[in-house]
């Protein structure tokens, strides 16, 4: 696929991840797993920025180009299950960003007695131990 494709894909599913809709926003983390093992560094940057935008240090200031149909912990949420997908299809790329990320799902899962929260925060922090 070229790059230039490679990017309006992984932008229309990043915007579909701030969807009010829960059903959305999942088939959007499914796709987004399905697009970055063959995506190029520079699409993976792309959304290397996004997830350490909403899950990192800075995740109250960035500005995205998302609707705001969802809340904050509702958007943390669907961006931990990313993780937790990339986490699978793609681990070595998302390896190399984790550190700056990790402290934004534990964040999550200290912040919010939400049970998909809590689940999304879980599966991320220990995927191989449920595989298995």
């Amino acid at each position: 696929m070229k790059p230039a494709l490679q990017i309006i894909c992984l932008s229309v599913l990043l915007n579909l991840l701030a969807s009010p809709r829960a059903h959305i926003r999942k088939r959007a983390i499914i796709a987004t797993g399905y697009l970055i093992p063959s995506s190029t560094k520079d699409v993976f940057q792309v959304l290397s920025e996004r997830l350490i935008g909403v899950l990192g240090d800075g995740a109250d200031e960035m500005e995205t180009d998302e609707n705001s149909a969802i809340d904050q912990i509702t958007k943390k949420t669907a961006y931990t299950s990313l993780v937790g997908t990339l986490g699978k299809t793609s681990p070595t790329k998302i390896g190399k960003i984790l550190d700056e990320i990790v402290p934004g799902i534990l964040d999550l899962s200290e912040a919010t007695e939400e049970e998909e929260a809590l689940e999304a925060s879980m599966t991320v922090s220990f995927p191989t131990q449920f595989e298995r």
